[in-house]
């Protein structure tokens, strides 16, 4: 994973300052077998949230799904079946350091994964 500033939404925040940013990416809905949600709790402003995340260059919607979930809960996702597309405007904000966005989110229900939940990582708590 490469850190905000190399990565892609980092170099275009080097050009585009604060303006608004349309900002593509997977968000992944995973459940245990009694129906159960998995959220994961941010670092940076330590809310709740559904492993979540943007697209790098050269990089697919699914394949940064995969980087994502990977990153943020230590599971492998093997299949995913994309069930929903947000892009209202309604959908995005300021963030805590004054960037305006505005999502291009693709939510996923995670249908098979492996691996060991890990309770802590880089990106959450």
């Amino acid at each position: 994973m490469p850190n905000f500033e190399d990565s892609y939404i980092g170099r275009l925040r080097k050009l585009a300052g604060s303006r608004k940013l349309i900002l593509p990416g997977p968000r992944a809905a995973i459940t245990d077998d009694q129906g159960g949600l998995l959220l994961i709790r941010r670092c940076d402003n330590h809310e709740w949230a559904m492993p979540a995340g943007t697209m790098e260059l050269e990089e697919s919607v699914y394949g940064a799904l995969q980087r994502e979930v990977k990153e943020e809960t230590g599971l492998d996702v093997l299949s995913a079946t994309l069930f929903a597309i947000y892009s209202d405007p309604r959908f995005g904000g300021v963030d805590g350091w004054g960037n305006h966005f505005q999502h291009l989110a693709f939510a996923f229900r995670v249908d098979e994964w492996a691996g060991t939940l890990l309770t802590a990582t880089d990106e959450t708590v």
